[in-house]
């Protein structure tokens, strides 16, 4: 076989769904809906080599940029639907089924859910941006004590309208912004869930870490806000942060094969 087929068959196998052994790449990524520069947080996409990633944050002015720059890459995209905007999204190099959105009934935000075929085994998917603290005006200022006290009361929530729509007894990846500010009710029930930290399995002092960029007065307040949970079917091969600048927050990135 000469050396152009020897390529072209490299490319053909490497944009065909998972089969074999072959691991499963997934990231969560917040791009930021004030996105000075998305061609940069595009770069950031690419360059993590992934096969899944949960965006949040989808304004629908960068829908038309990040499906021109991505398609080929992602042949298989979900985006919020019109009307739901900096909402969260799904980009996929296998096929989605069963894709959909929720807005939230206690939050800003809201869910995207679908499912993969991972190894000809199904995987379902849930992207979550849940309720943040709110500061982008005086007033929302002046409720922050107030809003640190009911963040996790509204988490618990929105985690509870996330449960009804997952089927048990399915390998589950939920990935998002979960913004632990003020609040660890998403990870302590994902936790009860029987639900893995992924990058956490890898990196014991993984909350030690920030994934968002966030100052007072020169003071750096960033917190670990952005995960990655998988059912037990899934063991984390590698996790890891990669710099996700010009948005605020950095992507994280997980290699994820079935623990059988």
């Amino acid at each position: 076989m000469c050396a152009f087929a020897l390529i072209g068959l490299a490319v053909f196998l490497r944009s065909t769904p998972l089969f074999g052994r072959e691991p499963l790449r997934v990231a969560t990524y917040n791009i930021f809906a004030g996105n000075p520069d998305l061609e940069r947080s595009v770069r950031v996409i690419l360059d993590a080599d992934i096969d899944l990633v949960a965006l949040q944050e989808v304004s629908h002015r960068h829908i038309d940029v990040l499906t021109s720059r991505l398609s080929e890459r992602f042949p298989y995209r979900f985006f919020p639907e019109s009307g739901h905007s900096d909402g969260p999204a799904l980009l996929s190099r296998v096929p989605l089924a069963n894709e959909r959105y929720r807005p939230s009934k206690r939050g800003l935000n809201g869910f995207a859910f679908a499912e993969i075929d991972f190894d000809g085994r199904q995987v379902q998917v849930g992207n979550l941006h849940l309720d943040p603290i709110r500061t982008w005006t005086l007033a929302y200022k002046l409720t922050v004590p107030w809003q640190v006290l009911w963040q996790g009361a509204h988490h618990r929530s929105e985690l509870t309208q996330v449960s009804a729509e997952l089927r048990p007894m399915m390998a589950t990846i939920i990935l998002g912004d979960l913004n632990t500010i003020a609040s660890k009710a998403a990870p302590e029930e994902f936790t009860r869930w029987g639900l893995i930290d992924s990058y956490a399995a890898i990196h014991p002092h993984g909350n030690s870490v920030a994934t968002h960029r966030a100052a007072i007065l020169g003071i750096s307040v960033g917190r670990r806000i952005d995960f990655i949970f998988h059912s037990r079917e899934l063991r984390t091969v590698d996790s890891e942060l990669i710099r996700g600048e010009p948005s605020d927050h950095d992507m994280v990135r997980s290699t994820l094969e079935w623990s059988e």
